[in-house]
């Protein structure tokens, strides 16, 4: 058997696979890639342990396995992002020796590895692959915490019709006024006439004698609701109505 013919743990290329990283696909077909995972997995695990390539060839049984078709395999071939050899280990051997092909047949022992630029190639294109994984991963993690995270309460301001004397809050009435109350009436156009802000400062105005009386007695009145949706309140000091939902 010539010299040429024996590949060993050393995994020397054979001159026919030499071909720059530059040359290889940019895109590998669909039913490729999971051979190619194989194949790089592979790779890693003889680079971290500071063993040759062939040490983890991967068996032409276990591509198959993973769906890679014989015309999958003479691709990887035919780009020379692969080397392949006949696995000839003995039972009692310590290291895996294979035997060269001078061209590509399928046999039961057959084995592949990366080529040296196929190992650089097939890398990126994983890498590229586990990156573009992690990113869909992480969105799908954001959208679902987004979807189970209760959305923002809309906040609603009450409206008030001075014509229907009616105070509401969405399609329900608050209160609506069978007695006149002027103060109260006064106060809730302010607030309209303001776009309700949270607060005004002494809608009545300043001039009203006995203010602070008629603030209190009018937030009163505008708490009697026959449904209790919005609260008004008196804040001392400078005067002023707040209101909130309840």
């Amino acid at each position: 058997m010539a010299a040429m013919e024996i590949a060993t743990t050393l995994g020397v290329p054979h001159p026919d696979v030499l071909v720059t990283v530059e040359r290889l696909p940019s895109e590998v077909p669909p039913s490729v890639a999971p051979g190619l995972d194989a194949l790089v997995e592979g790779y890693r695990y003889a680079r971290e342990l500071d063993l040759g390539a062939w040490s983890f060839a991967v068996e032409v049984s276990y591509l198959r396995h993973l769906g890679l078709s014989n015309s999958d395999l003479r691709w990887l071939a035919s780009v020379r992002a692969v080397e392949y050899a006949v696995e000839t280990t003995k039972s009692n051997s310590f290291e895996r020796t294979f035997r060269r092909l001078r061209r590509l047949t399928f046999s039961r022992r057959l084995c592949f590895i990366l080529s040296p630029p196929g190992a650089v190639w097939a890398e990126q294109l994983v890498s590229l692959a586990e990156q573009s994984v992690a990113r869909e991963a992480a969105q799908a993690v954001s959208e679902a915490v987004r979807v189970a995270e209760p959305a923002s309460a809309v906040v609603v301001s009450p409206t008030w019709d001075r014509n229907r004397l009616e105070l509401r809050l969405g399609s329900k009435v608050v209160k609506r006024f069978t007695v006149p109350s002027r103060d109260a009436e006064t106060i809730l156009t302010a607030f309209e006439e303001s776009g309700w802000p949270k607060q005004l400062q002494n809608p009545l105005g300043d001039s009203v004698p006995s203010v602070v009386e008629r603030l209190l007695s009018a937030v009163e009145i505008l708490n009697r609701q026959r449904n209790r949706l919005v609260r008004f309140e008196f804040e001392s000091g400078e005067p002023k109505i707040a209101w909130k939902c309840e």
